[in-house]
């Protein structure tokens, strides 16, 4: 008996983590302007490039960005410029799909000119993995936040450094509801903080994984240069919401990690 109800018990908190992890993600609710973003998912594709090569893909990859934006949906495509987490010699994209189906169809279709892309820069290549993020959509929406692939280029000219924020959550059912709700609570004052400090930034993206590394939430920031990351984070030391919400973090975290990068 006692056995059954720790079970029960456990259920029932499983239940709960997930009730509030839906509220977080905002199902069923859009963007006041633009694309609902609520049960779209994020890809972020990670490649490994031959260090002896890395200059030629840059420039290969400067050549077909028009053809990947028209084929693709595509929010960013990145170098690595400094991390402990990446290779420096990494290049990473990120793209918004409506649904499983949706990648799956637009990645079987055929293009010639693809195909010679990806003909010359497999070569390049060392290692390459790739992972599905589900955004927290009432979150991202209240905080003004949208990846949208249409607004992508106005947003690399703009802001074209990136500040990737990967935290890696301690396994069990509430660790991401935990964690949404600590941000939810402080990531408007931390964004004032910033803005009150003159740096300009957009919070692009704020996600778990769904298929790769589980219970894996990712920021990604977006800055006009590395320097106004700085400032943004040592201004946000001074907000208690967010000390607040660090605390919290810690308790739910294994692993944190911020790479920098830039739009190429």
């Amino acid at each position: 008996k006692s056995s059954m109800r720790s079970s029960i018990v456990a259920a029932r908190q499983g239940i709960s983590a997930s009730a509030r992890l839906v509220s977080m993600l905002g199902i069923a609710r859009g963007f006041a302007s633009g694309p609902s973003i609520a049960n779209d998912l994020i890809e972020i594709r990670e490649y490994t490039i031959s260090p002896g090569r890395w200059q030629e893909f840059l420039r290969l990859a400067s050549r077909v960005k028009p053809l990947r934006d028209e084929l693709l949906p595509t929010v960013a495509t990145l170098r690595c410029d400094l991390s402990n987490s990446m290779d420096l010699n990494s290049f990473v994209h990120l793209y918004r799909w409506r649904s499983h189906d949706h990648r799956d169809e637009t990645r079987s279709r055929q293009d010639a000119r693809w195909a010679a892309y990806l003909a010359e820069a497999k070569p390049m290549f060392m290692a390459q993995k790739s992972s599905i993020y589900k955004p927290a959509a009432a979150i991202m929406d209240s905080m003004g936040a949208d990846p949208d692939p249409s607004m992508a280029a106005a947003r690399r000219s703009r802001l074209p450094m990136v500040e990737f924020r990967r935290y890696r959550l301690k396994a069990g059912y509430t660790t991401v509801p935990k964690a949404l709700e600590a941000f939810q609570a402080a990531l408007p004052a931390k964004m004032e903080a910033a803005r009150a400090a003159g740096v300009e930034h957009e919070l692009e993206l704020l996600a778990y994984c769904d298929v790769g590394r589980l219970n894996e939430l990712v920021e990604v920031w977006r800055f006009a240069k590395a320097s106004d990351s700085v400032r943004a984070r040592e201004a946000s030391r001074g907000v208690a919401v967010w000390r607040d919400c660090i605390a919290t973090l810690t308790e739910l975290t294994e692993t944190f990690d911020s790479s920098f990068l830039y739009e190429s």
